[in-house]
């Protein structure tokens, strides 16, 4: 009978699985059902820190039904606000990592009324968060077969 991993396995898992791999590997594989049979040692320290101080909720980017509420409750509404929000969204898009700045450039009173908003941000509830977990350590493959659930292994399969 095949155990559950636990918790720690579990996380030490997920930590060494990096995101940019993972999304590299996403990109290249073609629609289709890949056949999966792996036998690894894992091995190293999985860690976790101790949990923030309580912080304020101050959401990066409101979400779109929140946006639509603020302009519906100031009386904002019509077919202008939606090419308005559609310019501001590909300004902010184009800027990239800048887009705040871009966004608030040459506009004073949409600056001061973020700085108030974040002001106010300030004395909402706090929020306890969780510490960071990292793990230090390996993965490797104990067999010396081939490979099975690349591209290659998978065209064989299938041919």
């Amino acid at each position: 009978m095949t155990r559950k991993l636990t918790d720690v396995e579990t996380l030490a898992l997920a930590k060494l699985i990096k995101e940019k791999d993972f999304k590299a590997g996403s990109k290249i594989m073609t629609p289709g059902k890949y056949k999966v049979g792996l036998t690894v040692k894992v091995e190293g320290i999985l860690s976790k820190a101790e949990d923030t101080k309580p912080a304020a909720q101050t959401p990066g980017m409101l979400s779109l039904a929140a946006v639509a509420t603020i302009l519906d409750r100031c009386g904002v509404v019509g077919p202008h606000i939606l090419k308005n929000v559609l310019e501001t969204y590909a300004e902010a898009k184009a800027a990239g990592e800048d887009a705040s700045e871009a966004l608030l450039k040459d506009r004073p009173k949409a600056r001061e009324l973020v700085a108030t908003i974040k002001a106010e941000f300030e004395k909402l509830p706090k929020v306890p968060r969780s510490g960071a977990v990292s793990f230090a350590g390996i993965i490797e493959p104990l067999e010396d077969a081939p490979p099975v659930g690349t591209l290659e292994t998978a065209a064989k399969l299938a041919g």
